[in-house]
């Protein structure tokens, strides 16, 4: 069972790095999402039905916050690893579809934890 709590505890450590501002940003714009389909949309004359509202809300509201969590995500890890934090946000924000956020994954420097584990595998 100590492989079952090493990946929680890797887990555990990376959904720390999501700083505290993206994940208020991501709870803000999933109500966001939902005060707009469920009361804006909701008064004009060629609304889908309360059903669709209530189910794109929630499907809107749940992409746009995973999309801020990852642009948090990118901003705390940049940071971890020395990259520029700024760069690469403005990087994952600007460049659409999410490819600015694949680019920093493909990209990205590697951590001192997997030069060290690789380093230490190498000469095993």
């Amino acid at each position: 069972m100590q492989v079952k709590n090493d990946i929680q505890t890797a887990l555990t450590a990376e959904i720390k790095i999501v700083p505290k501002w993206a994940w208020a940003l991501a709870a803000a714009g999933f109500v966001g999402m939902q005060l707009l389909l469920n009361v804006v949309v909701a008064h004009q004359p060629d609304a889908p039905p309360a059903w669709g509202r209530v189910l794109l809300g929630l499907l809107t509201g749940v992409i746009f916050g995973c999309y801020l969590l990852f642009i948090g995500y990118v901003s705390g890890d940049a940071r971890r690893r020395g990259m520029s934090s700024i760069l690469w946000v403005c990087v994952a924000i600007l460049i659409p579809n999410g490819l600015g956020i694949v680019l920093y994954f493909i990209l990205r420097k590697p951590s001192r934890q997997d030069s060290v584990s690789a380093h230490s595998a190498t000469t095993n």
